[in-house]
């Protein structure tokens, strides 16, 4: 199968475009600004791809605080240039990868989650993330494309930024071991998350 993936050289790209390889699929590593319209179409249009793994986002949850503007159109506008492309190009499906942060705070009742949960985004971040995902919904729905919708929760792995909590608590813990120092401080520890590696993300999809 061939296939195009957006946000190719990330954290998640990265392995998944090595996971569709090793499984025997042709894959174009796509670097295109998906906010310019006319680039993302012409990049769909050219590499003529059967499947769009799209990853491409401003995944920066803390950072959407600063730039609610730039990570809505990043993660609103991309996304819907990116299915707007699709459809022209002809692709039989679209897995777009949104964020299991769309369902914001969580009751311990409402656990485990289901898809159907509520969305109660709280940071700008997931809120972008929430209304990607209804465009998804009204490509699917109001034109007819195959879209799936990857609501993923937190991944873990090698090559994964010491901005994400695994990864920088244990770029602090390798630093204590060269300094000596014996604390690791940390924010909230009431919060609790489910990580899964990004090895078996990437099978998932």
């Amino acid at each position: 199968m061939r296939a195009l993936v957006t946000g190719a050289d990330g954290f998640v790209g990265t392995h998944l475009v090595a996971h569709l390889r090793a499984s025997g699929d042709e894959v174009v590593e796509s670097a295109t600004d998906i906010t310019d319209r006319d680039a993302i179409s012409n990049a769909l249009a050219e590499a003529g791809p059967e499947v769009v793994y799209h990853l491409a986002a401003q995944a920066d949850v803390g950072g959407s605080w600063a730039t609610p503007i730039e990570t809505i159109r990043v993660n609103v506008e991309g996304t819907v240039n990116v299915l707007d492309a699709a459809r022209g190009a002809g692709v039989r499906r679209v897995l777009a990868v949104t964020s299991a942060d769309v369902y914001g705070l969580v009751d311990e009742a409402d656990l485990p989650l289901r898809e159907d949960a509520p969305v109660r985004p709280v940071s700008p971040y997931a809120a972008s993330k929430a209304a990607a995902d209804l465009m998804c919904v009204q490509a699917w729905l109001g034109h007819g494309l195959d879209v799936v919708r990857a609501r993923s929760f937190n991944h873990l792995g090698p090559g994964q930024s010491d901005r994400f909590v695994a990864s920088a608590i244990a770029s602090r813990i390798v630093e204590n071991e060269r300094t000596g120092a014996t604390a690791v401080r940390i924010g909230n520890l009431e919060a609790r998350r489910d990580f899964t590696d990004v090895r078996d993300v990437v099978r998932a999809y």
